[in-house]
């Protein structure tokens, strides 16, 4: 069926062009029109001012997301490098109480070693208390180190010169951490040793010991061998967000460590 001539098209050569609400005019008419101040025929049209506003906001929101994934990147970053360092500690912490083991200690004494060599894992200090005027005395140490602004270069000879000893391990006199450490191993239980010494994350650092026995030419088993020391701890998640990257709070680590254990052959270990 043939349109009739007012259902045809009309030219789009002097008079505008179809939109989808309706009709705009050629951009020779807007001008003009603007010229003489009168209103454009297509109103409610965006013009470049609200173009480049909403192009603007636009921009900052892109920012502020690409910045945002950016900082939880480097978060992740230094939550893993720290993941590594806490298991250097532990193969620090296993050592140590394969000493204590090797030597004929009991379990409660190298459960005391291996819990001194785990400091650096165990989070805040809550025995003994440390008062707001100690924390202070910390807190100014740090803020003079901070204002001295050095060169990266000086900051790093500096460091190698220094000796890494910090107030709350041995500058607090009888609040230190080192003042503690022979009266925590001469602890005869738990409760004792608790009020002593005690740290936040202790409870989650477990050492185990095993044996590995050695033989004799006949191939009959020998009361010495190689003594096996584990370290495990559930190590605490602090980045934000972390949950976005796993699915816990608490990442499980572990470190080892073996010595030759001769003390079967002088000490009877009744396992206590």
């Amino acid at each position: 069926m043939r349109r009739s001539v007012s259902e045809r098209r009309p030219a789009t050569s002097g008079r505008g062009r179809r939109a989808a609400g309706g009709w705009i005019e050629p951009a020779r008419a807007r001008r003009s029109r603007a010229t003489r101040g009168e209103t454009p025929v297509a109103e409610g049209l965006p013009s470049r001012a609200d173009d480049h506003r909403a192009r603007s906001g636009q921009s900052l929101i892109e920012t502020c997301l690409a910045v945002g994934l950016i900082g939880l990147l480097f978060m992740g970053m230094l939550q893993v490098a720290l993941l590594f360092t806490a298991q250097d500690v532990l193969y620090q912490a296993a050592a140590a109480g394969a000493r204590a083991k090797t030597v004929g200690m009991n379990r409660w004494m190298v459960l005391k070693c291996v819990r001194l060599g785990s400091i650096p894992n165990a989070g805040k200090m809550l025995e003994p208390q440390l008062t707001k005027e100690d924390q202070d005395r910390i807190h100014k140490e740090l803020r003079d180190m901070m204002s001295l602004n050095p060169r990266p270069g000086d900051l790093w000879d500096e460091a190698l010169r220094a000796r890494p000893v910090s107030l709350q391990y041995s500058g607090l006199g009888e609040k230190s951490e080192s003042f503690w450490f022979g009266f925590y191993l001469g602890a005869e239980n738990q409760p004792r040793a608790q009020n002593i010494l005690d740290y936040a994350d202790w409870d989650t650092i477990r050492p185990t010991a095993g044996h590995t026995l050695a033989t004799d030419a006949d191939g009959r088993p020998a009361d010495y061998g190689v003594l096996h020391v584990h370290v495990r701890q559930g190590y605490p998640l602090w980045a934000p967000m972390h949950r976005a990257f796993y699915a816990a709070d608490s990442v499980g680590i572990g470190g080892e460590a073996e010595l030759e254990s001769h003390y079967p052959l002088y000490v009877d270990d009744r396992l206590w």
